[in-house]
């Protein structure tokens, strides 16, 4: 019996989402952390800090003091306890700034909330 490539991938996939655990499928999706701390001056806009996290890849979006940032790259877990775990990022790209390679995740699932760094609280965007 032959096993079409897009037969194989499917099955791929689907084995790969199945391996993940509780709180790293729970991290998945778009999260949005906003706050107007600077919008009361002129010509500032208020911080917003979007994280999306995608079966190990990840993209990090925020704009503060009228300039944009934008990572992209990889993440593994590094440790779960419970609702919180530590992520390590790899493969970036993007950025002028240096971001940490540890990131520290704190699951809130009663409010469907991310601590992120402790930022937060991150909402889920969409569904």
């Amino acid at each position: 019996m032959k096993i079409r490539p897009v037969t194989y991938l499917c099955i791929s996939l689907l084995l790969l989402t199945s391996c993940m655990g509780a709180s790293e499928s729970s991290i998945q999706g778009t999260w949005e952390y906003s706050e107007e701390h600077l919008m009361p001056i002129a010509g500032e806009q208020h911080l917003t800090v979007i994280w999306f996290f995608n079966n190990g890849t990840f993209s990090y979006q925020a704009c503060c003091f009228n300039v944009d940032q934008e990572i992209t790259g990889r993440y593994r877990i590094l440790e779960e306890d419970g609702d919180i775990l530590i992520l390590e990022l790899y493969n970036t790209r993007g950025a002028s700034f240096r971001l940490n390679t540890e990131i520290r995740v704190k699951i809130d699932r009663e409010s469907d909330t991310l601590n992120i760094q402790g930022a937060g609280p991150f909402h889920r965007l969409g569904p």
